[in-house]
This record gives structure tokens, C-alpha cells and sequence, in this order.
């Protein structure tokens, strides 16, 4: 049975601004016919782009990108479509402050579990085919000899299909050890605290890393993680400058 968190947080909720600032949402003119939800990533299309809704407020979602789209904040509130019909013009409050940290539950990540009794530093999985893209991922275990700690991995091994880490926890691993990974496989490159460039999920309210990390894309950086509660807390990549 897969990990699960306790919560999932609403989108990405507000949490501070490094500067001190409250959040101070700030209104937008929405895309009609559009619902917006409640801690939903937003963005503007650039404008003069030959769409109707060019200039208007839009979700930003897995398909959008940071260099083709103008990537705004975070919906302070939730809007019903219903309550944006096409014959007005409606408005709806964003965070967007570039300084603010937003805390946001993670998709996406790969569940390994001991293979046979490995080290207090070291694990042993059924398979690791590329030594090198995991090194630098975050893992935390969650069940077993190690439950509670959050490592990096710092080695990974192809021809013993392990990974490694510094710093002892209290047993050996074993087959009874169950972690996670910030990564979409033992093969791929994951994300960890300071990764720049990580992926919305298809509504733009959780972060997904399973997605490859790309800086001149993709919208999200990472600045804190809570693996027990599945979340991170994240600045924007890409937005108005101060």
C-alpha cells in the first residue's frame, strides 16, 4: 500500500512573503466562461496574440509553459463559471507578489521498497538501470528500518542496484523498508530542496514530480519540503519581477 498524507493542501496555499508583506491579493480581469479555483496557478497570455481572451486571466496547467505565457501568481479565490458568463467583464483576486512562498501538496512519486537487507546508509531495490540521473533526488522512508528520515541520494549503483546516502539511521534497511522518491522512477532525475523549473499537474494546484525539471518552462521552485505531510513549499519561477 502506497503512502499517503494526511491532507492535501487547496492548490498552493499562501504561507508567507520573504519580505514580510502580507498577501494582499490583488483583482485581474478573468477569461469569460472560465472556472478558477481557489489556489489554482494563473498566467496571461501575452498580449496581441491572436486570441480572444488575449490579456485575460487564464489557468496555468501542465500544458502552459513560463516562456510562452506570462505566469501571474495564485488565485486567492475560487470563481464558478457560472459567475463569469462570456457578455461580462469579471474580476478575481490573485497573490502575486514574486516574494511569496506558497505551500502545495506533490504528485507523482515513485514508491521503492528494499529488495534484501541492505546498510544504514544504503539500500538495495530490485533494479537501478542509470547510476547517475537519481543522484541528488530527495527519498524519505516512511515504513521499516529508517521510517522518518529524508535522505538524498548520493550514490546509485547499477551493477548492485543500490542507492546510498550520508548518514547513518538507526538499522539496517531492509525488506521491510518502504520509501518514496521525488522522481518519476529509481532511473530519473528527481527534485530535492533548490530544484528551479517543476511541473503543475493538469489543474495547476499540485506539483508534480514525476515531470522532468525544466528552468526556462516550467513554473515552480522548490524551497522547502515536508515529506510526512507530501508537501513543498514553493516560489514562482518566472513571474513579475520586483
Amino acid at each position: 500500500m502506497s503512502y499517503t498524507a494526511e491532507r492535501t493542501t487547496v492548490g498552493l496555499e499562501f504561507n508567507y512573503n520573504i519580505f514580510g508583506f502580507s498577501g494582499n491579493p490583488v483583482p485581474y480581469e478573468l477569461k469569460p466562461d472560465q472556472e478558477f479555483k481557489k489556489g489554482q496557478l494563473v498566467c496571461l497570455h501575452q498580449f496581441g496574440q491572436a486570441v480572444a481572451h488575449s490579456g485575460k486571466l487564464m489557468p496555468f496547467t501542465d500544458s502552459e509553459q513560463i516562456d510562452e505565457d506570462v505566469l501571474i501568481g495564485v488565485m486567492a479565490e475560487g470563481i464558478k463559471q457560472a459567475d463569469n458568463p462570456s457578455d461580462e467583464v469579471t474580476y478575481g483576486m490573485v497573490y502575486c507578489n514574486p516574494g511569496n512562498i506558497y505551500r502545495v501538496s506533490f504528485t507523482n512519486e515513485e514508491e521503492i521498497v528494499g529488495a534484501s537487507e541492505g546498510t544504514k546508509t544504503r539500500l538495495d531495490l530490485a533494479a537501478v538501470t542509470n547510476a547517475n540521473n537519481i543522484r541528488g533526488t530527495l527519498m524519505y522512508i516512511y515504513e521499516g528500518p529508517g521510517a522518518g528520515h529524508m535522505k538524498t541520494i548520493t550514490e546509485a549503483d547499477d551493477s548492485g542496484n543500490t542507492i546510498s546516502w550520508i548518514g547513518d539511521i538507526e538499522a539496517n534497511t531492509t525488506t521491510d523498508t518502504k520509501a518514496f522518491l521525488l522522481s518519476a522512477d529509481v532511473n530519473s532525475a528527481g527534485i530535492n530542496i533548490g530544484s528551479v523549473g517543476a511541473k503543475v499537474d493538469s489543474d495547476g494546484m499540485k506539483v508534480d514530480v514525476g515531470e522532468a525539471l525544466s528552468a526556462t518552462e516550467n513554473p515552480i521552485k522548490v524551497v522547502g519540503v515536508n515529506p510526512k505531510a507530501k508537501m513543498l513549499d514553493v516560489m514562482l519561477n518566472g513571474p513579475l519581477h520586483l
